[in-house]
C-alpha cells in the first residue's frame, strides 16, 4: 500500500507540467546562445574578413556553418 501512495505521488499532473516548464527553459537558453553567437560572428566578421583577406564567398561559409560547430568546451570542465 505504501509503494501505491509513493507511486501516486510522484506521478502527480502538477509534476509533469512543471517538468514541460524546465524543458521549454532550457531549449529556450539554447536557441538564446545560438543567437548571441550568430550575432557575435556577424558583428566581428567584416574586421576579420578584412584582416584575414578572405573572400565573400568564404565569409558566407563562416556565416552558414558557425552556428553549427560545436562550442569550444572550458579545459576545467569534464
Amino acid at each position: 500500500m505504501d509503494t501505491f501512495m509513493s507511486r501516486t505521488a510522484f506521478n502527480a499532473p502538477g509534476d509533469a507540467h512543471a517538468e514541460r516548464w524546465k524543458a521549454l527553459v532550457f531549449i529556450a537558453l539554447a536557441q538564446l546562445m545560438v543567437v548571441l553567437d550568430t550575432t557575435i560572428v556577424n558583428i566581428a566578421l567584416p574586421s576579420a574578413q578584412q584582416d584575414l583577406g578572405i573572400s565573400d564567398g568564404d565569409r558566407q561559409w563562416v556565416v552558414c556553418s558557425a552556428p553549427c560547430s560545436p562550442p569550444p568546451r572550458s579545459p576545467c570542465l569534464p
